[in-house]
């Protein structure tokens, strides 16, 4: 599917993303309303350490969750919201406003503020016959900011973020109700939703809604719905390679295995199983 993103912004976001993770040494990024990484400065990966927890450890999924809850309490909250993740590694998400519309979020992370490992992560290792010496060594290579400095580095992440908005480097091209709904759906992909309630939500009427889609992406709104789940379930499959089909499909919302199988047998032309084979994923991204 493609991306029909309603966001812009101009180069000069993508200088103050590198500057920032050449500064400071962590990772920092614009993520669209649905929680989307666009941009990243340095174009930096994940770390080793969340690698290994993703890859080794599985936790993909909770990554994905957490991810999710904490980019909704940014939203709802207006504000930036700096936690700790699942695995003891720092975070901060500042949501990005514009004419009273989500238009994103920027969002610095994946660095620590203690020295030590935490125990449950190790012992984990220890439990599925991993060496943990591996987990603790990536753990110490992430990015160190002191507990005392964090604070300041919050501070001037939230005075980045508001000159980007009072300077318009982020900007909404588009209709504004598309981003209500693709946000909603975004943020229910796991329960099933209709048409009235997503109409309900966006303060508008289901004509309006189904003609919007379908003349600004040439699809149906059930159509849509289907992809982005479907979409999320090829993301999940691409970060990492351990992780079966079953448990992807489950992370965006499909509990019945069967009819997820159909379903994307029916709309991509392959089985996501095939997706595993490097050659035809080359390919197919090629064709997005």
């Amino acid at each position: 599917m493609k991306d029909y993103s309603e966001i812009v912004f101009t180069g000069e976001l993508e200088r103050i993303l590198d500057h920032f993770a050449a500064c400071f040494e962590i990772r920092i990024g614009y993520f669209s309303p649905e929680g989307e990484a666009k941009k990243l400065g340095l174009k930096l990966p994940n770390c080793g350490f969340c690698s290994f927890l993703r890859g080794k450890l599985g936790k993909l999924p909770l990554c994905i969750e957490t991810d999710r809850k904490m980019f909704g309490k940014a939203a709802t909250g207006k504000k930036l919201v700096s936690y700790k993740c699942h695995a003891g590694l720092n975070e901060s998400i500042h949501p990005v406003y514009i004419e009273n519309e989500l238009a994103g979020f920027l969002m610095i992370g994946q660095f620590r503020t203690e020295n030590e490992c935490p125990d449950r992560l190790v012992a984990e290792c220890r439990k599925k016959g991993l060496d943990p010496k591996e987990l603790i060594k990536l753990y110490k290579k992430t990015p160190f900011i002191s507990a005392a400095k964090l604070t300041h580095l919050n501070s001037l992440f939230s005075l980045i973020v508001n000159s980007i908005i009072s300077q318009r480097i982020i900007e909404i091209k588009s209709d504004l109700t598309l981003l209500k709904v693709r946000r909603f759906v975004s943020d229910n992909m796991k329960r099933p939703i209709s048409l009235d309630e997503v109409a309900r939500n966006a303060g508008r009427s289901k004509s309006t809604v189904s003609h919007l889609f379908k003349k600004r992406y040439g699809i149906s709104f059930k159509e849509y719905t289907i992809n982005a789940k479907l979409d999320e379930v090829e993301k999940i499959l691409r970060q990492v390679s351990g992780i079966t089909v079953s448990e992807a499909a489950l992370s965006a919302g499909y509990s019945n295995q069967a009819h997820f199988s159909r379903l994307f047998k029916k709309h991509r032309g392959i089985s996501a199983s095939e997706l595993k084979k490097p050659l035809l994923l080359r390919n197919i991204r090629r064709n997005e």
